[in-house]
């Protein structure tokens, strides 16, 4: 199995229990020393339209709630750090999760993206493209979509690839994908 040392973890703002975390958890644990980063973006687009509010005020509620969630998930992490793991918190105001993740994963060259699924409604998937998605087709390292429930010992991987790309770097990932599906 491919080494992943440096590990981002998207997490859920609307989720208590964070499945994504506890399965990088589990990834690390394979590879004593894997550094995992926990990435919360966050955006409400009323902060941005209080038009009583100066920009600096607005500036100034958001780092607010920034700090807020940044305090959640340092309490989410008590129990993994007490267990001597070593965790990143970044808490980003950013209004497309995606292209924060896929920024984060180009500027700090992580090795593998962990991220949870969750069912959308018909319309929903009929109107916006999920977060998922978007990151299937152009996250540059692998992403491991996770739900609840137990990893069973020979259980069934879905791997994604793109065939139709004669890019290099694609072709790579491609391989390298396929070679980890295995």
């Amino acid at each position: 199995m491919v080494k992943y040392r440096n590990i981002l973890v998207v997490i859920n703002p609307e989720e208590e229990r964070q499945i994504a975390l506890e399965r990088a958890v589990k990834v690390a644990e394979l590879d004593e020393g894997a550094q995992l980063t926990l990435l919360l973006t966050i955006y409400d687009f009323s902060y941005e339209m209080t038009a009583m509010l100066s920009a600096d005020e607005r500036e100034e509620m958001r780092h607010g709630v920034i700090a807020q969630r940044r305090e959640w998930l340092d309490d989410i992490l008590t129990p993994y750090r007490a267990r001597g793991l070593e965790c990143e918190v970044k808490v980003l105001w950013h209004n497309r999760p995606f292209e924060c993740v896929i920024q984060e994963v180009l500027e700090q060259r992580h090795d593998l993206v962990v991220k949870a699924t969750h069912k959308h409604s018909f319309l929903q998937t009929f109107i916006f493209t999920p977060t998922d998605w978007h990151l299937l087709r152009k996250c540059p390292c692998p992403v491991l979509l996770v739900k609840e429930g137990h990893w069973q010992r020979g259980g069934n991987l879905i791997a994604a690839i793109n065939c139709s790309s004669d890019d290099k770097e694609q072709k790579v990932l491609n391989e390298r994908i396929t070679r980890e599906g295995i």
